[in-house]
């Protein structure tokens, strides 16, 4: 809903949040239910300050949609052509995450202590 979105974008009303969406590449469209459609095509690339290009995006996040059936049909996370996800297209991220990942051996009292651009974390 409209509301949603402007606690979302922290905008007081509709024009504001249409504006910084704006802003950032996004588009808003009211569709004929009532509800809001955002579209937002992102690099899943990223360039750390470090200089370091990255993994960076909610992909992996949409991987819910095909391990649960209580999950929503879908996150709505596709390509930036519109194309949709299919399992696939996930197993190879989850696989390529799965290759990445690092065992911690947490010891009592310990922090830890991640850099969010450079850890697909969870």
């Amino acid at each position: 809903s409209e509301d949603s979105l402007c606690r979302l974008v922290q905008a007081a009303n509709i024009g504001e949040a249409r504006s910084k969406a704006a802003s950032i590449g996004a588009e808003i469209k009211e569709l004929s239910n009532g509800k809001l459609w955002v579209k937002f095509v992102k690099d899943p690339i990223a360039v750390h300050p470090s200089g370091q290009r990255c993994w960076f995006n909610h992909m992996s996040w949409d991987w819910l949609r095909f391990a649960s059936p209580k999950a929503p049909s879908s996150t709505g996370i596709c390509y930036g052509d519109g194309g949709e996800l299919t399992r696939w297209d996930m197993q190879i991220v989850r696989d390529l995450a799965e290759e990445e990942r690092v065992a911690v051996a947490w010891q009592p009292g310990d922090i830890l202590w991640l850099d969010n651009m450079l850890c697909l974390h969870g």
